[in-house]
């Protein structure tokens, strides 16, 4: 290698970098050598193909028990200081009240008997736990409360435990009967609406 150095430019130093050079170029060689067989063997052995099981890692039942809730959106009811909220868990998604006037604190509706109800009604299984919606809406009695599933408003009948199609949502339409949310969960209100308007297939 000597021999292609101008006089001046040779020296411990220079000969050093020409062997780290030549060192590098030797190993990027056997490296781009080394990659088509890498690539023949991930083939061969099926690596190069999709791995369902990996992905079915990653699933929203799998990262059900690693994603949660990380905060607390209250939403009063009306005038009172009893407000309802949903939380999500290891579990699932769950409702709460809140009643501090008796410093109480119950799930705000049977999930198991909504999940069943609408289950009936949309010919599509859904799960205490699962159910399809994160927001409500309460009537302004406060006896019942509407939420939107795939562009369909249903109505959940409190006292009764029924459950009641709607129909389908209408584009910046609010019912009547409905209260209306003032602020970021202030007083005044008693729900987030869905403002979801997607139309979706019969199958979703």
């Amino acid at each position: 290698m000597s021999n292609f150095i101008p006089r001046g430019l040779r020296g411990p130093r220079v000969r050093g970098a020409v062997a780290v050079a030549s060192l590098v170029l030797g190993a990027a060689s056997t490296l781009a050598a080394q990659v088509p067989a890498q690539k023949q063997m991930a083939t061969a052995s099926g690596h190069g193909r999709a791995n369902w099981t990996l992905a079915d890692r990653f699933s929203a039942a799998a990262l059900r028990t690693v994603v949660l809730g990380t905060t607390v959106q209250p939403r009063w009811l009306g005038e009172t200081d009893s407000m309802w909220y949903n939380w999500k868990d290891r579990i699932g998604s769950h409702f709460y009240l809140v009643v501090p006037a008796t410093r109480s604190k119950r799930p705000l509706f049977d999930h198991a008997k909504l999940a069943a109800a609408l289950t009936n009604t949309v010919r599509k299984p859904y799960d205490a736990t699962t159910l399809p919606f994160t927001t409500l809406t309460f009537t302004r009695d406060h006896k019942a409360f509407h939420f939107t599933v795939d562009s369909t408003r249903y109505e959940w009948m409190l006292a009764t435990e029924t459950l009641k199609n709607l129909g389908k949502v209408l584009r910046d339409s609010v019912p009547q009967d409905e209260e209306r949310e003032v602020g970021g969960g202030g007083r005044g209100g008693g729900a987030g609406q869905d403002d979801d308007f997607r139309n979706w297939s019969p199958d979703s």
